[in-house]
């Protein structure tokens, strides 16, 4: 069958003028935005996220605007700003909540990023047995902490895919594992950083390791424009060998995504775009590509979500929101070198799934142990794992596997 080529031409002509024009729905952002206008200013600009008050994120935040919400139930620090302006020559820099969370924005207007925003976790260059060894490395806020260093050992990083082994590297979410000589960590997260979290930290060899690179999600009803950076890097390791942490995570939201500027969380972390259009002129490490976004964009996971915690440690309760705070303090204290029960607690969660606890020591390995099924239902279930701590500080983390 012949076409017509003045029809072909007069059709092709038509696409490419309705394609040329294209009309986008009004992003529904959740902003009142009662944190008012983000304008930094010098060379260096630091936000504090322990100045955010508890509360609900949706809450109006008037009264102590510019200090965000630290909504628990979220695990996220959220600011609902008018708009946000970082010029050229400021590096906007984070330091972490207690509970170390990653960072919401959510913008009416639009959001200009002509410096630096920079959430990657901590490298530490540190002379000969410095005291700092003794303490594990920060990572950007929603990232996990690096292995520290000490006489009593080598200390395994944290969080999902934390270095297990001396000079071990850290997982991102969803990567592979950092660049190390140490044991590789397994994949977590998904694509569409729902929940939003970062890098895992490395584990130390003969300094500390590298903290993880945190995680940010910018929601705006303007467009982005990025000509400086975005960056959230993993530490890298020190004079001596310690793992390199996992990159975080980075997730914009916005009609349009524009600039020439760069968005970095390596190694192996995670970038996702949603919007109608990104300037291709915008280099992105590592690559991806934009996909519409929802007019009303989902910040967390659905009330049915599958959930899991640790619910009690040798018979004594876990706080609701604990830190593991490894100075001074514990969220759990426990004194006995026998073994003891930890209590797991799971959610909408089918009991043919696999729960894991890891057990980190402060100074020494890290290993994911199987947790046996006690009771309960796909909607509510108990298990439970029997271990035996070794003195001094540990780090419990779990997490449950849908098969």
């Amino acid at each position: 069958m012949l076409l017509n080529p003045m029809n072909l031409v007069t059709r092709l002509g038509l696409l490419a003028v309705f394609l040329a024009a294209p009309a986008f729905a009004q992003l529904a952002v959740p902003s009142d935005g009662s944190d008012g206008h983000l304008v930094a200013s010098g060379k260096e600009y630091i936000i504090d996220l322990s100045q955010a008050r508890d509360g609900s994120w949706d809450q109006n935040n008037a009264a102590f605007a510019g200090k965000g919400i630290y909504d628990a139930s979220q695990w996220a620090v959220v600011f609902k700003y008018e708009s946000v302006t970082i010029p050229n020559g400021t590096v906007v820099r984070f330091l972490n909540h207690r509970s170390r969370a990653p960072v919401v924005w959510l913008v009416r207007g639009e959001v200009t990023i002509a410096g630096e925003l920079d959430l990657s976790g901590e490298t530490r260059f540190l002379p000969v047995l410095h005291n700092d060894y003794l303490i594990p490395s920060e990572p950007g806020p929603g990232g996990w902490r690096g292995g520290p260093a000490g006489p009593l050992g080598k200390g395994a990083g944290l969080g999902p895919g934390g270095g297990g082994g001396p000079g071990g590297g850290g997982g991102p979410g969803g990567g592979p594992g950092g660049v190390s000589n140490g044991a590789h960590a397994s994949q977590y997260g998904n694509p569409e950083l729902v929940p939003l979290v970062g890098g895992s930290g490395g584990s130390s060899l003969n300094q500390p390791a590298g903290g993880g690179g945190g995680a940010i999600v910018i929601v705006a009803g303007g467009i982005i424009d990025i000509r400086g950076m975005v960056k959230a890097n993993g530490g890298r390791y020190g004079y001596a060998g310690g793992g390199t942490a996992a990159g975080g995570g980075v997730r914009l939201v916005a009609n349009a995504v524009t600039g020439n500027g760069e968005i970095s969380c390596l190694p192996d972390g995670r970038i996702r775009i949603e919007a109608n259009t990104l300037d291709t002129t915008l280099r992105l490490a590592p690559e991806t590509i934009a996909v519409p976004p929802e007019p009303s964009p989902v910040l967390w996971p659905t009330t049915n979500s599958p959930q899991v915690r640790i619910a009690g440690v040798a018979g004594k309760p876990v706080p609701a929101d604990p830190s593991a705070p490894l100075q001074a303090a514990a969220d759990v204290d426990i004194q006995s070198d026998l073994p003891v029960v930890v209590l797991i607690e799971t959610q909408y969660f089918p009991l043919e799934g696999l729960v894991e606890l890891r057990v980190a020591q402060k100074f020494g390995a890290a290993a994911w142990r199987p947790a046996t099924y006690l009771s309960g239902n796909a909607l509510a279930a108990t298990w439970h794992v029997t271990n035996t701590f070794v003195k001094g500080y540990s780090v419990l983390q779990v997490r449950a596997t849908v098969p």
